[in-house]
C-alpha cells in the first residue's frame, strides 16, 4: 500500500491513503487539527473568521485531490504543501513564464558533447550537492529570474567549486524579460548579462518579491565566469548532452494541479501538454527522468527538486524552450 505523509514542524502523522480521503470528507476535527498544524508551519494568519473558513475550505479540497492523486499515480508521492489553502488565482502567482513564441535556435551553436554513460545520473539526486538549496520566488511570477539565476549558480560550481548565491531581484529589475512579475523569459535574461557580463550576490543586491529600479552599478560583480553564447537545444537527446556540460533553463507545462502537491517519485502523467507556463532549471538526468530544480522553495517536491519521465518524449514541453550557455574564464571576464 503506497502510504501519504504529512509532515509539519508541530505536528508529524503517517496516514494510509484511505485515511487521507476521510480527512477530506469525514473527519473534520481530525482535518481541523491539521490544518492549524499547517498554518502554524506556514506563518499563515487570516484577517477573520470568514477568511479562515474559506481557507479551510480549500485545504480539505487540497488534502482530496492529492489523496486521490496517490491513488491513481504509481511511483508518485503527493502532500500538503504551501498551495494547500490558497485560491486559484493565488496559486497563479507562483507561475511566470513567457507568452509568446521563443525565437529560433542561434545557428552557430555548438556541437554538444558525447552523452554521459546511462546511469550516471549527473546531477540528480547524488549530485545535488553542486547546487544551493531551493529558493523560494514567492507571490512575484518571476520563476524565469530564478531559472536564469539557478543556471549561473550551477555552472559557478563546476566552474570554481564554491556555490555564490547570485541575485534575481538584479535580473528582474535589469534584464528588461516580458513582464517582470508577470512572466518573462530566461534567455532574454541570459543575453543582459552576456552583454553586462555582470551578476550582483543575493546578499548585496536583496530579493523582493517585485520589480524594483535598476540598481547595477552600485554592487560589484560576483560570478565568477564569462558567459560566451547562448543558444536553444534542440531537443531530448541534445538537452541530455548539453547537461553533461551543466544546467539548462526549460519551461514545463504545470496546470495540472497534481504538481502543487508533488513531494517525491518520477512523474510520467502526460497530462500536461498544452504550452509551457512555468520555468525551472533542468540540473540532471538518469536513463529514466530528468532531475529539476524549482523556485518554490525546499518545502515543495523533495527538497525543492522534482524527478520527470524521460521515457516520453517532450513531456510536458520540457524540450520546446530548452536553452543552454556557453562560458568562459574569469580571466577572460576580467579582459
Amino acid at each position: 500500500m503506497k502510504t501519504f505523509i504529512i509532515l509539519f514542524a508541530v505536528l508529524a502523522c503517517t496516514l494510509a491513503k484511505e485515511t487521507m480521503v476521510n480527512l477530506a470528507d469525514k473527519d473534520p476535527r481530525v482535518l481541523q487539527s491539521l490544518f492549524k498544524s499547517f498554518q502554524h508551519a506556514e506563518g499563515r494568519h487570516y484577517a477573520n473568521a470568514q477568511e479562515a473558513r474559506m481557507r479551510l475550505k480549500n485545504f480539505r479540497k487540497f488534502v482530496g485531490d492529492m489523496a486521490k492523486a496517490n491513488d491513481e499515480d504509481e511511483g508518485v508521492e503527493y502532500g500538503v504543501t504551501f498551495f494547500a489553502d490558497l485560491t486559484e488565482a493565488e496559486a497563479q502567482q507562483y507561475y511566470g513564464f513567457g507568452n509568446s513564441t521563443a525565437p529560433a535556435p542561434e545557428v552557430d551553436a555548438p556541437a554538444p558533447e558525447a552523452p554521459a554513460p546511462e546511469g550516471l545520473q549527473y546531477g540528480s539526486a547524488s549530485h545535488k550537492h553542486r547546487y544551493n538549496s531551493a529558493k523560494h520566488q514567492n507571490t512575484c511570477g518571476s520563476c524565469w529570474a530564478f531559472t536564469t539565476v539557478g543556471m549561473l549558480e550551477g555552472w559557478a560550481h563546476i566552474k570554481t567549486g564554491q556555490k555564490p548565491l547570485l541575485s534575481e531581484q538584479q535580473v528582474l529589475d535589469c534584464s528588461g524579460s516580458s513582464n517582470n512579475c508577470g512572466g518573462g523569459w530566461y534567455y532574454e535574461a541570459l543575453g543582459y548579462i552576456k552583454n553586462n557580463q555582470h551578476l550582483a550576490s543575493a546578499s548585496q543586491y536583496r530579493y523582493e518579491n517585485r520589480k524594483g529600479s535598476c540598481r547595477r552599478t552600485s554592487y560589484g560583480n560576483a560570478m565568477p565566469f564569462k558567459i560566451t553564447g547562448v543558444y536553444k537545444s534542440r531537443g531530448d537527446a541534445d538537452m541530455a548532452s548539453r547537461l553533461n556540460s551543466g544546467p539548462l533553463g526549460v519551461a514545463m507545462d504545470f496546470r495540472n494541479i497534481n504538481f502543487r502537491g508533488y513531494w517525491d517519485g518520477v512523474w510520467s502523467n502526460t497530462n500536461c501538454n498544452q504550452w509551457p507556463n512555468h520555468a525551472i532549471t533542468l540540473v540532471g538526468y538518469t536513463s529514466s527522468y530528468w532531475e529539476i530544480r524549482n523556485s518554490w522553495g525546499t518545502g515543495w517536491g523533495n527538497q525543492g527538486y522534482f524527478k520527470i519521465t524521460r521515457r516520453v518524449q517532450n513531456v510536458c514541453q520540457i524540450a520546446s524552450n530548452a536553452w543552454f550557455i556557453t562560458t568562459g574564464s574569469q580571466q577572460e571576464l576580467e579582459e
